[in-house]
């Protein structure tokens, strides 16, 4: 159960939610609500430790920031547990096949060995009739029981093959943008971790580039967020046509999009980002619903190497105050953000 509380403690966690939500300006909505629940309930250590370092570095609580502590500290969580679930019974059900992989052989054995037996029961042999044929009805009831059994592990293992299935696109799902197809950020840190970190390839000439779409929400404000959806899609389907089979690109969050760039450098990876930049500026994307051209889409990037140490967020961080320099310095521009 997420929250066990009881009334009392429940009561008694409102009293000093509310006043923290009102000493740090955050609005008084669910969302902000289970962000201070939460912290004061001590039940979230990762939490915790963000809206410290929040409050130590004297940022505000913006209703961005909140939501994305919201979204990171909580329903990412969550959802990691739910992929770990997944995994688990994944993994059984993988072991259940090959049992039942195994007892089907065996079966198959026994089965030919009593054909055998029944083969020899019937052939001219020093034994009682009466008991010879008792003998033989009953290895015959076996052999009919024992292809009954078959013909029942045959139907388990379709059904666990479905079940595979059926997992492995929850799996996808999970891990997947629906908008775009992309990871999204609980895909990036899954597959940064699998490809990188269990294979030990990370190095010096890894980088890491964080676009953001500019002026975007004045785009959805102006076309509609119908219209939104189609800019996102149409940045995500440049992102995904120009990158390679290793780089690992992902929607991070509305209009950012982040890459990953294995074996390539910061000096590599800023030339690439400035082509995927004049790229989308010289694209046109239009309405669905008729042919008039809408404004340019222009996209900033911030961009940064891997230095020894780094983790996943200290390079996002990078990339991030990276992205800041661009669109503070006018948007629509690659910045570079060397490692310390």
């Amino acid at each position: 159960m997420r929250y066990p509380q009881g009334p009392s403690e429940s009561a008694e966690l409102l009293r000093l939610a509310l006043p923290l939500m009102t000493r740090h300006g955050t609005g008084y909505h669910p969302v902000s609500y289970a962000i201070w629940y939460e912290y004061s309930s001590g039940t979230n250590p990762l939490l915790k430790e963000r809206v410290d370092a929040t409050v130590e570095a004297g940022t505000p609580f913006s209703d961005e920031h909140t939501y994305t502590l919201y979204r990171e500290c909580i329903l990412d969580i969550w959802g990691a547990k739910a992929l770990e679930v997944n995994a688990g019974l994944r993994n059984l059900i993988d072991d259940f096949s090959a049992s039942t992989d195994g007892v089907t052989g065996q079966v198959r054995a026994f089965d030919n060995s009593l054909a055998g037996f029944a083969d020899a029961l019937t052939a001219e042999v020093p034994i009682d009739s009466a008991k010879r044929d008792a003998l033989l009805a009953e290895s015959l009831d076996l052999r009919a029981g024992l292809g009954s059994l078959q013909d029942e592990l045959v139907s388990s293992q379709s059904e666990i093959r479905r079940l595979q299935a059926d997992l492995q696109k929850l799996h996808h799902e999970a891990l997947t943008d629906p908008l775009t197809g992309l990871y999204n950020r609980r895909g990036l840190d899954f597959a940064f971790q699998r490809h990188f970190e269990q294979s030990g390839v990370v190095s010096d000439d890894c980088s890491v580039v964080l676009l953001d779409i500019d002026h975007f929400k004045k785009v959805n404000d102006t076309f509609g967020h119908l219209f939104g959806d189609q800019v996102i899609r149409g940045v995500a389907g440049t992102l995904r046509t120009h990158a390679r089979e290793q780089d690992l690109v992902a929607r991070f969050g509305g209009e950012e999009f982040v890459l990953i760039l294995p074996d390539t450098s910061a000096r590599e990876a800023q030339a690439n980002a400035e082509r995927l930049r004049a790229h989308i500026e010289r694209s046109v994307i239009r309405r669905r619903e008729g042919k008039d051209a809408v404004a340019r889409i222009t996209v900033s990037a911030g961009v940064t190497g891997f230095s020894h140490g780094d983790t996943l967020q200290t390079l996002l961080d990078r990339a991030d105050r990276a992205l800041y320099s661009a669109k503070h310095q006018g948007r629509n521009q690659v910045q570079v953000l060397a490692p310390a």
